[in-house]
């Protein structure tokens, strides 16, 4: 397993800076009401799309997760995380392309 590196001062790890979505959008398709799954395809590929948007990875992919599981997207701390709803305590970074 690689070592991760923190982001350059001054970011935050999941800051998105290819802009933000809408409230209203994010309402309607995002946070944990909102479950889909992503693919080992998508991420041996680094990104995935969802609710109109394409993403892209920036943590690996945490032990214990399987690529069955249900999974959401939520703002927060200034950036958007993937989330698993069976360990809701663990998140990885991702960012809007």
């Amino acid at each position: 397993m690689r070592a991760q590196q923190s982001p350059p001062a001054g970011r935050v790890r999941g800051a998105n800076e290819h802009g933000r979505i809408s409230n209203d959008h994010y309402a309607a398709h995002f946070g944990s009401g909102h479950r889909f799954h992503v693919t080992r395809g998508d991420y041996e590929h680094r990104r995935f799309r969802y609710g109109g948007y394409a993403f892209g990875f920036v943590d690996p992919w945490p032990i214990g997760w399987g690529y069955s599981d249900d999974v959401y997207v939520e703002y927060a701390d200034g950036g958007y995380y993937m989330y698993n709803r069976i360990q809701p305590g663990v998140r990885i970074s991702i960012n809007i392309l």
